[in-house]
């Protein structure tokens, strides 16, 4: 359970409720298979390096990123330093 100790916006603390919600789903499922804790890590991954590039101000959406992480394709009017 989340503390309101903090003053937190309500739509945040909803959020967390809903995260915590998941976290025990997740927790009484474990052990996980290990195909399963591919496809999480493999998503977190993804996640991580599209985030870090838009950060940097790559113009690729999140699908065109996977688009180019998974399968090698280059995104038409695209500039090639958001594809490399």
């Amino acid at each position: 359970m989340i503390s309101k100790a903090f003053n937190i916006d309500e739509d945040i603390y909803i959020q967390l409720e809903q995260l915590d919600k998941e976290k025990a789903i997740l927790d009484d499922a474990k052990p996980l298979e290990q195909e399963i804790l591919r496809r999480i890590k493999d998503y977190f991954h993804l996640q991580h390096i599209y985030h870090s590039n838009a950060i940097e101000g790559n113009s690729l959406s999140f699908s065109e990123t996977e688009l180019v992480i998974r399968e090698g394709l280059t995104i038409g009017g695209k500039p090639q330093k958001d594809h490399l």
